[in-house]
């Protein structure tokens, strides 16, 4: 059954998502990843992903998600995690995505 994984964190605004992104690539695409959105809005970050299962995602958050998070010094807020109940996308979903721009030079 896929999980969804709600992840929200007041610390981590566009810069810093952009800046971790880097560390953490989401490409190539991990084992059982289905679906990974991020927005964010007054209150930070939120992220919604959606996997084949809890195993997977936390394979992936143990391999990228952890050690790219602490490297960066972002606080781990542990995701919101649900049983998919239904789940629908548009044939053409693809041609929607948003790649993160790269993260701005940080002058010395």
């Amino acid at each position: 059954m896929p999980i969804m994984a709600i992840y929200r964190s007041p610390d981590v605004d566009r810069e810093t998502f952009n800046r971790y992104r880097v560390e953490a690539p989401i490409e190539p695409a991990p084992s059982g990843a289905i679906f990974h959105q991020v927005a964010f809005s007054e209150g930070g970050m939120l992220a919604i992903d959606i996997w084949e299962s809890e195993a997977e995602m936390k394979a992936f958050s143990e391999e990228r998600v952890y050690p790219a998070l602490e490297k960066l010094g972002i606080p781990l807020a542990p995701p919101e995690l649900l049983q998919v109940h239904a789940l629908w996308a548009a044939p053409d979903a693809r041609r929607h995505n948003v790649d993160a721009p790269l993260p701005k030079r940080v002058s010395a």
